[in-house]
């Protein structure tokens, strides 16, 4: 048995090829998860889809294809997307939290290590 399982879901599972998320889909998504996680390993989910999220909850609006227009989306469906996975695993008891990462060239290796570190202490 493994002690650790990261799952890493991309946009397109979740909004399964769609515009938005397809909540169907993580709810299925967050019980297998769950389901994992009661077996006794630590369930990592790394997930993308905050631009999607952001995008849907904003209604769509037509903005440029541009890096500013992406991080208003990714910084308003952030929010959304932690909310709605809170509320699926809650559905099975399961709390979670979140750790951003960002991709950063030129830094010592020791600061990749931070959110190994926070890992381990969850």
């Amino acid at each position: 048995m493994y002690k650790r399982i990261v799952v890493k879901l991309g946009t397109s599972v979740l909004t399964g090829g769609g515009k938005q998320l397809n909540q169907a889909r993580m709810v299925e998504i967050a019980r297998q998860c769950a389901d994992l996680y009661q077996q006794g390993p630590d369930v990592v989910v790394c997930t993308s889809g905050a631009i999607a999220a952001g995008r849907a909850h904003l209604n769509f609006p037509k903005l440029p294809p541009t890096i500013v227009s992406k991080q208003l989306f990714a910084a308003v469906g952030q929010l959304q997307l932690m909310r709605i996975w809170e509320r699926l695993f809650d559905i099975y008891g399961v709390r979670v939290g979140q750790i951003l990462l960002t991709r950063r060239r030129g830094r010592p290796r020791t600061l990749s290590q931070c959110p190994r570190r926070v890992i381990c202490v969850a």
